[in-house]
């Protein structure tokens, strides 16, 4: 029966130590060093996908802004069955009050064969036509 004495007595064993494997050593120094070059020439063309990947978060990102501002503005409006689709997204650009005015009249277009219909004040006020600036601008 194994006393209390006998537990502090027992010191464990060292575990054996292998011989160096240079072998080993040698093909782990190897691989490192090729990993390390290969991971050094590619860091520019790390740095330039991520500067790429960056670029097309801020645009997505800015998007998704847009369409947040499309759904309130153009919700239930004759606008929001083009506009609320994704290729549609409005603002494309920036316009003055007075040239967003013009561009839904059907005056100061960028594109002559535009898709989009001209719009008189018959079917959109100038007082919705604000609030729809309002809200996308």
């Amino acid at each position: 029966m194994a006393t209390l004495n006998n537990f502090q007595q027992a010191k464990p064993e060292k575990p054996k130590e292998e011989p160096l494997n240079y072998k080993q050593v040698a093909l782990v120094l190897g691989a490192t060093f090729i990993l390390y070059f290969l991971i050094g020439s590619m860091k520019d063309n790390i740095r330039e996908d991520i500067s790429k990947i960056d670029k097309r978060i801020d645009y997505v990102l800015f998007q998704n802004a847009s369409y947040e501002k499309n759904m309130k503005a153009l919700s239930g409006t004759e606008c929001g069955t083009c506009h609320l689709s994704p290729s549609m997204v409005l603002p494309k650009t920036t316009l003055s009050m007075t040239q967003f005015v013009a561009y839904v009249r059907g005056s100061n277009r960028f594109a002559q064969n535009s898709q989009m219909p001209k719009y008189d004040e018959k079917k959109f006020s100038d007082g919705d036509l604000e609030r729809l600036w309002k809200g996308l601008y």
